[in-house]
Parts: structure tokens; C-alpha cells; sequence
């Protein structure tokens, strides 16, 4: 009795292994970018005629055989994916066609990137991995202009809604006056026919 006790007792206190699983873990998804895919030049210039006023737009240039755009799509992934106002976009420049118009364009590095501010591009500039934080800072720079600008036009309307009110409120009054005017002459006139008709019977 007591040699069963001790077996039981010491493979109670062994450690037990880890049993193997036969099945694998299932693969991490990583997060899509946040970059939309610009499938030709004139694809982008139509884009940069339709962007919408009020809003922060990025566009990234990269080539599928650039090693530094592979190194920088991490850090401007990330950073995209803490803007969710903006809007993100990824022109691949692939063909020897749209190298040549990058090139006209003064885009003679890579990867590169346009920040707008409305339809009017306010910072370009090389990305490498050192200085994709300027990224950040232009789109904070972006977002304070664009916030400043809605402060004015809501002001402004504000401006505008108060001066029509005020306008209305005088038309109101005079039109409250007016109709006084008329309802005293209609009294009066009121007042002189029956006048008339007593003294003229």
C-alpha cells in the first residue's frame, strides 16, 4: 500500500510533456494595405482631377524591382493604417512608358510621394525608410489646414445665414407694417361709406 501511494504521489509531481498536435497552426493573416492600386498614368491624372476638396489624399510611387520601396512599404503601411480620413494610392511603375513619364514628372527616385491638400499637391518627396515619418508630419500639417479652412467656411455661412435672417426679420417687419397701413386704410374707408350712406339717405 504504501509502494502505491509513492508511485501515485511521484507521477503526480512529474511534469507532464507537451503532447505534439498533429495539426498546424493556422497562418497569420497579415492586414491588406491600405494603398489602392493606380493601374496607369492616366489613370492618375484623372484621379488628381477628382479629388474631393475637403480631404488629405497620398499617392506612392513604386516599382516592383525597387529593393527601398520593399523596405518603406512596412512603415507607409502602418502609418496609413492610423489615417483613416485619408485617402491612400499606389501607382507601380512597371513599364518602361510610365518610368518615362515619372521621370518627366521629376520623379527621378523612388519610392516617392505626393500628399494633397484638396486637388493642390503640397509636399513631394523621396520615401526611404529613414524619412517616412515625413509623411506624418505632412499630413498633420494637412489636416490643420484643412481644419482651419472648415472653421472659415462654416463661419462664413454662419455670417452669411445671420445677414439673411436679418434681412428677412426687416422684410417681415416692413411687411408687418405695411399690412397694418393697409388694414387702418380699410377701416377708414370702411367708416366713410357707411357715413356716406347714413348722411346721403
Amino acid at each position: 500500500m504504501m509502494m502505491f501511494c509513492c508511485l501515485v504521489m511521484h507521477s503526480l509531481l512529474l511534469p507532464r510533456c507537451a503532447i505534439p498536435s498533429a495539426r498546424r497552426a493556422p497562418p497569420v493573416r497579415l492586414k491588406s494595405s491600405r494603398f489602392a492600386e493606380i493601374t496607369s498614368p492616366a489613370a492618375y491624372e484623372g484621379l488628381v482631377q477628382t479629388l474631393p476638396i475637403e480631404g488629405a489624399t497620398v499617392v506612392k510611387f513604386t516599382a516592383p524591382w525597387c529593393r527601398t520601396c520593399r523596405q518603406s512599404n512596412a512603415k507607409l503601411s502602418f502609418i496609413a493604417s492610423k489615417w483613416r480620413r485619408a485617402s491612400f494610392y499606389e501607382l507601380k511603375l512597371s513599364e518602361p512608358q510610365s518610368v518615362e513619364w515619372a521621370r518627366q514628372r521629376g520623379i527621378s527616385q523612388l519610392p516617392f510621394i505626393e500628399v494633397y491638400e484638396g486637388r493642390t499637391c503640397i509636399e513631394r518627396f523621396v520615401a526611404p525608410p529613414s524619412r517616412v515619418r515625413a509623411l506624418s508630419s505632412a499630413l498633420t500639417a494637412a489636416r490643420r489646414r484643412l481644419r482651419y479652412q472648415r472653421r472659415l467656411r462654416t463661419a462664413l455661412r454662419l455670417r452669411a445665414l445671420r445677414r439673411e435672417r436679418q434681412r428677412l426679420r426687416s422684410a417681415l417687419l416692413a411687411l408687418e407694417s405695411e399690412e397694418r397701413e393697409l388694414g387702418r386704410r380699410l377701416r377708414w374707408d370702411r367708416v366713410m361709406r357707411q357715413r356716406a350712406a347714413r348722411y346721403g339717405s
